[in-house]
């Protein structure tokens, strides 16, 4: 996952979002974000207040931040549909955004942000994570450049 994703983002300016997106797909994989989609669809039918406040995506960002960075409105439609909360860049786009929002800079804020108190194997989870992004990237520099020693 983490090459398909690198490979589809340029993440020269950040890669802390990344990071976040790795992690949260490790503890939330796919059939079970597909679960929370539909929980979402429902609440925005029947509750749409506690829609706002579901995480959903790669990223697991609250629908309420999603319709503000994507849309700029309270619109609470549904008219998004599951590929695009899946799509890695859209994904990637909110959570700099998110982040560059509310100016939270290290692995320990972060998990405060995503499990609701400071929470250090998270922030090892991210630094792990941070740590595989930037291996992967000087190999693929070294293969570019042809110097594979």
């Amino acid at each position: 996952m983490i090459l398909r994703l690198l490979m589809k983002i340029n993440i020269s300016r950040n890669n802390i979002p990344l990071a976040i997106m790795i992690v949260e797909n490790e503890f939330r994989p796919f059939i079970v974000r597909l679960i929370e989609y539909l929980y979402l669809f429902i609440c925005l039918r029947f509750n749409r207040e506690k829609a706002l406040n579901i995480s959903i995506g790669v990223a697991q960002v609250k629908y309420k931040y999603w319709l503000e960075y994507y849309t700029g409105t309270d619109n609470y439609s549904s008219f998004y549909n599951i590929f695009f909360f899946e799509d890695p860049i859209k994904n990637y786009d909110l959570v700099e955004w998110y982040l560059n929002q509310r100016k939270f800079r290290n692995s320990i804020e972060i998990s405060e942000i995503y499990t609701g108190a400071k929470n250090i194997y998270y922030a090892n989870k991210i630094d792990k994570a941070m740590i595989t992004i930037i291996n992967i990237q000087r190999l693929g520099r070294h293969l570019k450049s042809g110097d594979i020693s």
